[in-house]
């Protein structure tokens, strides 16, 4: 084995031919993002800015070398996720943090301990790219593009020629048998416009344009007045009931002891009955600035995951009945986005409007209890629980 082991980043042949190194770690490309060859040879050997495996501990650089986020924050937020998980630990967001001077030299970064809580670390023990991207904006003043794309948009090259010119490739058309464009440029150096936005930037566009429909001048739950939305979403409550007789769950509870109040096995003999359908009596939009962009944001970072080439999982879309609906948005279905029901009291409904879901309160709804607990296990381990049909509480 070579002495120096994972930590070599020497890429002479003889010398790899010769002593064994650890597996699954390559070494990075010197010239990073402004690479220009394109033999598949040399794309095989080293590893570059936007590869999958262009992550920390995965990757080799040369002494001197720095990691090259392609000028982006999804770049680096990726870098600092080796396993994928979508999330920073502590330790990796401490990382992350340090690599945020290397984008601008004169922001003040606070202590880690603090940087954390702010993050909102704390609360779950990761910090997810929402929460990553809203901590650079708030606390570092940190204006760079976030990197991320629409499935919608087309990706012109942003690759620069030896002359300092862009390609003139105005979007990513995959060349056949391999990963690079016909240009010769990898994906990842195919950005729009879109992706080169900031956080500020961001959510200005996502407010502008996700929220046309939405009340002016008003926040929280504003009455739906529209007769022709009304009818869409009495539509969604009579196409997602499901008939009888297999449309029992046991949080309804039993006809003779209620929800809670008997065994389960007794609830399953005794079943209480199911409505045989819903008539909606009135609907409210929730008009929270906050939380749309929290999602917004989410749902963009999604969107990026799925775009990007994987060999080992196919990425299917699915249609559900509550799928492909034409509300007042349009789904994105290259990220499987649905609309979903989620039961609850009015109070407890309101509360969620307000602040979102909190994983603390799983359990304490109508999830099974054992007699005299004021919470349970949920069926399927804890967790959000949302449904595709109304029959489903």
């Amino acid at each position: 084995p070579c002495k120096y082991g994972a930590a070599c980043y020497s890429v002479d042949p003889e010398h790899r031919s010769r002593f064994a190194h650890p597996p699954g770690r390559r070494v990075a490309c010197k010239w990073g993002s402004e690479c220009y060859r394109r033999q598949l040879q040399h794309l095989e050997d080293f590893v570059h800015p936007g590869d999958r495996n262009y992550r920390i501990g995965l990757v080799i650089f040369r002494k001197g070398q720095r990691p090259d986020f392609q000028n982006s924050l999804w770049q680096l937020f990726q870098f600092y996720d080796p396993d994928e998980s979508g999330h920073l630990s502590k330790d990796e967001f401490a990382e992350a943090v340090k690599a945020c001077t290397m984008l601008e030299t004169n922001i003040e970064v606070p202590p880690l301990e603090q940087a954390w809580k702010d993050a909102g670390g704390p609360a779950k023990g990761y910090v997810n790219f929402r929460q990553f991207a809203s901590w650079t904006k708030d606390c570092l003043a940190l204006e760079y593009p976030l990197g991320l794309d629409a499935s919608s948009v087309s990706r012109p090259c942003r690759f620069r020629l030896k002359d300092g010119a862009q390609c003139s490739c105005a979007a990513f058309m995959p060349s056949p048998g391999s990963d690079l464009c016909e240009c010769g440029h990898k994906p990842s150096m195919h950005r729009s416009d879109f992706a080169q936005r900031t956080m500020t930037q961001f959510l200005e566009d996502s407010r502008d344009s996700d929220t046309k429909h939405w009340v002016p001048g008003q926040e929280g739950l504003i009455k739906i007045t529209d007769e022709e939305l009304l009818s869409k979403l009495q539509g969604l409550l009579t196409a997602t009931h499901k008939p009888a007789p297999d449309n029992w769950t046991r949080d309804r509870g039993c006809s003779l002891h209620g929800v809670n109040g008997c065994a389960a096995s007794c609830a399953s003999r005794n079943r209480q009955p199911v409505p045989s359908g819903y008539v909606l009596m009135s609907a409210y939009r929730n008009q929270n600035a906050d939380l749309w962009q929290k999602y917004s944001l989410c749902r963009t970072a999604i969107a990026e995951e799925c775009a990007r080439p994987c060999k080992e999982v196919i990425h299917e879309v699915r249609d559900v009945t509550t799928s492909r609906r034409d509300l007042e948005t349009d789904l994105d279905p290259s990220v499987n986005e649905w609309y979903l029901f989620h039961g609850s009291s009015a109070s407890r409904c309101k509360s969620i409007c307000s602040t979102n879901f909190r994983l603390a309160m799983a359990g304490t709804g109508a999830t099974w209890k054992d007699p005299g607990k004021d919470s349970g296990t949920p069926l399927y381990g804890y967790g959000i629980y949302m449904a595709e049909r109304i029959t489903k509480p």
